[in-house]
């Protein structure tokens, strides 16, 4: 098991991915520190829980693209997140596992494809990594996100939301995270997955996107979603606006999701230049 590092509570986002991006990742190490506390000892330990403005920042982020919230199975039902990535992701998900390791137990949990799928997938019997996950203690702090993010549908089932506050909670931070979870680039821009959401749901963003970084943002028809037929939409981030986000997301974002980029053209990667000069001094 490798020890992370441990950051200050008033560290930034741009401070945990350049730490991150530092680290020699091994795909077979277990990165984090395990904490075993039961009882009492949990009880007191939860107590001293408050989520910092990174922490809602991320969970903000993560909230719009693949993080999940559970509940408990008990009567007072609070609940904890949960997030999952696959071998390419291992730099990303120990970034999150990193902001958020005052409220997780064990380290990062490191699972192998089975017996029966190495068969088909591998001959030579060698592991094949399939994943990596970690869970939150379940806690009242996420009672609000919850809220926020989660409700019923007319069928009865639990479905993601877009919060109507949303344009007051998207910032640099916030945004890097979602787009390193449901953001790709295009021919020309930028694209935001948002299939789970409802068509006003997508264009509550497309307005937050709009008025919190005046960047030029179009809704486009995706896929008919199977199950419901229900149109499914994207969010496009376009041209003019394709050198400002990047500049804005690429200072918080992890050496292995910068794929994702559009390269600055020359004027702008010199005034970021200028900017990351500005914060070492």
């Amino acid at each position: 098991m490798t020890i992370l590092h441990t950051f200050d509570k008033k560290a930034s986002l741009s401070d945990f991915v350049t730490y991150i991006n530092q680290i020699p990742f091994d795909p077979n190490k277990v990165y984090g520190t395990y904490r075993n506390l039961r009882g009492n000892k949990l009880k007191e330990y939860h107590e001293k829980f408050i989520l910092t403005p990174l922490q809602k920042d991320v969970l903000i982020g993560t909230m719009l693209g693949d993080g999940t919230m559970g509940l408990q199975k008990t009567k007072i039902a609070n609940p904890g997140m949960a997030l999952k990535c696959e071998q390419k992701d291992q730099a990303y998900l120990t970034l999150l596992y990193m902001i958020f390791e005052d409220f997780i137990g064990p380290p990062i949990l490191l699972r192998y494809v089975s017996a029966l799928e190495l068969t088909r997938l591998n001959k030579s019997g060698q592991k094949i990594i399939k994943s990596y996950s970690f869970r939150t203690y379940h806690h009242d702090v996420f009672q609000f996100y919850v809220k926020e993010f989660y409700e019923i549908d007319a069928n009865g089932n639990r479905r993601k939301k877009v919060p109507k506050l949303i344009h007051r909670w998207l910032n640099a931070q916030s945004l890097a995270i979602w787009f390193q979870d449901d953001g790709k680039k295009t021919d020309s821009g930028y694209n935001f997955a948002t299939h789970s959401f409802y068509l006003y749901e997508v264009k509550r963003l497309q307005a937050a996107l709009q008025s919190v970084f005046s960047f030029e943002v179009t809704i486009q028809k995706d896929k008919i979603r199977k199950g419901d037929g229900e149109q499914m939409y994207t969010l496009y981030i376009g041209a003019k606006s394709r050198d400002a986000f990047t500049a804005l997301v690429k200072p918080n974002m992890v050496l292995s999701k910068q794929y994702k980029l559009h390269p600055l053209s020359e004027t702008n990667q010199m005034k970021s230049k200028i900017i990351q000069q500005k914060k070492l001094v």
